[in-house]
């Protein structure tokens, strides 16, 4: 069992997905590169769900990022 970034990645003892998650949390080079390459793997696919819609994972990380200013400027005004 392997948590990476909030996720869980488990196998079964003895299978060839335990080996393979074993080979890649075996070194901290190997964990580095399995990481980032999960990362990009899940951001592209999460990209390609918005894709239809005009969006992306980075424009509606800035989305949520100017509206979390908005909203702690509004706050600030409130005062």
């Amino acid at each position: 069992m392997k948590i990476e970034e909030g996720l869980l990645f488990s196998a079964g003892d003895g299978t060839l997905c335990s080996d393979w998650l074993d080979y890649w949390y075996e070194t901290t080079e190997r964990e580095a590169i399995f990481s980032e390459e999960i990362q990009k793997a899940l951001l592209d696919h999460a990209n390609k769900i918005l894709e239809p819609y005009g969006e992306s994972i980075h424009q509606q990380q800035h989305h949520d990022q100017v509206d979390s200013q908005e909203v702690c400027a509004g706050k600030k005004q409130a005062n």
